[in-house]
């Protein structure tokens, strides 16, 4: 950033034209100067630092989505179905699916019917958490 943009810099040059022109006062302000211009740096480095310490997001946006999906059908679904709804490969779907049920609470799981051969298939619906989450979501 140029000397002249930053906040102060123009000040002192505003000074300095008005001031005769003694040698010491211009070394003092020269000084000055380069202060302000070292703290600024410093100053954009902490932005920097601040920002990557930032907390993740609760949610990533894949699962916010699946979560949305929950709470516009108002129905279960198993996690075949939301694998092909939202093109995602079978492991992310239940990955997305065991954050949203295990660590934020957000959906709901049941045993499906059963069937005649094999494990009865698991059913996921979002549950009161979930809700109040998207209606929050979508309300600000």
């Amino acid at each position: 950033m140029p000397l002249s943009q930053i906040p102060g810099v123009k000040v002192l040059d505003e000074i300095i034209a008005g001031l005769p022109t003694n040698s010491q006062q211009r070394l003092e302000i020269a000084k000055l100067k380069e202060q302000i211009a070292v703290l600024q740096n410093e100053n954009e480095e902490l932005k920097a630092q601040a920002q990557s310490h930032q907390p993740k997001p609760e949610l990533s946006a894949d699962a916010v989505r699946i979560l949305g999906y929950f709470f516009d059908e108002a129905r279960p679904f198993s996690s075949d179905e939301i694998a092909v709804q939202f093109q995602l490969q079978a492991s992310m779907a239940q990955h997305h699916l065991d954050t949203l049920h295990r660590k934020k609470k957000y959906i709901g799981i049941y045993v499906g019917r059963s069937l005649p051969f094999g494990n009865p298939p698991l059913r996921y619906e979002i549950i009161d958490g979930g809700r109040a989450f998207i209606a929050d979501l979508r309300s600000s």
